[in-house]
């Protein structure tokens, strides 16, 4: 084999390798394969209106028909979704799909009751459960470009199937705050 067939050959299989190892970094996250509940990334630009969407996989039972976020974990004892109040604050919960809000609060909604940077909701579907699909819009205004981290407690958390039965094995995916991070990758 000659030289510049050699180098072809070999630069074309370092290029395939980057390939493969870089196609890594552009593919989806793989859906999940157990009941979960999901808190997406932070959508929005900085200065402009931001949302996380609450979505479920996989939910056993006919599906997801009720979702306390902020229940009581121990005796007087309610936390939610937490977040940066220095980066993002919350103005509202809106329904997906069938499922209606009965309730939602943040600190200045409730400011004797729920701390700063911690959204509380609860959402029904009356009409069927959601094994897969969006169930709720947490919206509010994008503040800073940090990157910050959501973080729930499944203590805090409770999920109840369309037959009525609580769901107790599930996973959560929380999200993130990735700075300036707008939908379609655009900054």
């Amino acid at each position: 084999m000659n030289r510049f067939r050699m180098k072809t050959v070999v630069l074309g299989g370092l290029f395939a390798l980057l390939g493969m190892v870089l196609s890594g970094c552009f593919l989806a996250p793989t859906p999940p394969t157990e009941a979960t509940l999901i808190f997406s990334d932070l959508v929005g630009p900085v200065g402009g209106q931001g949302e996380v969407k609450v979505s479920v996989a996989k939910m056993p039972g006919g599906g997801l028909a009720g979702l306390v976020v902020g229940g009581e974990s121990s005796p007087g004892v309610y936390v939610g979704l937490k977040y940066d109040p220095n980066q993002f604050r919350v103005t509202g919960v809106e329904l997906l799909n069938n499922f209606e809000i009965l309730a939602w609060g943040t600190h200045d909604t409730h400011p004797d009751k729920i701390p700063e940077g911690e959204v509380r909701f609860v959402a029904i579907n009356p009409v069927e459960g959601a094994v897969d699909g969006d169930v709720a819009l947490i919206v509010g205004n994008r503040l800073g470009g940090a990157n910050f981290d959501f973080t729930a407690d499944k203590a805090n958390l409770q999920l109840v199937d369309a037959n009525g039965a609580s769901i107790a094995a599930y996973n959560v995916s929380l999200g993130q705050a990735p700075p300036y991070y707008v939908q379609g990758g655009e900054q």
